[in-house]
């Protein structure tokens, strides 16, 4: 992979919501311009991994097209 000779500046932002739904109506705004997502879900709660059904289609339908998505699995460290 040959980087540029240039140097760009990248603006990399988080938004945790812990996926609560009251925030999903200022978080469409966030996915504007995204060109990566994180999707992350907790190990230890199935609902957790079953939502990230839900973030994937919000991802797809307002990020750009062809934003990176990856999934990251958490608490893979905490004893259920």
């Amino acid at each position: 992979m040959m980087l540029p000779d240039r140097e760009e500046t990248i603006r990399l932002s988080f938004f945790d919501t812990a996926g609560e739904e009251k925030y999903h109506a200022i978080t469409a705004c966030h996915y504007r311009k995204a060109m990566g997502a994180l999707l992350v879900y907790d190990v230890g709660n199935r609902q957790s991994f079953r939502n990230i059904e839900k973030w994937l289609k919000d991802v797809l339908t307002l990020a750009e097209p062809d934003c990176s998505i990856v999934l990251l699995a958490n608490k893979i460290d905490v004893d259920s």
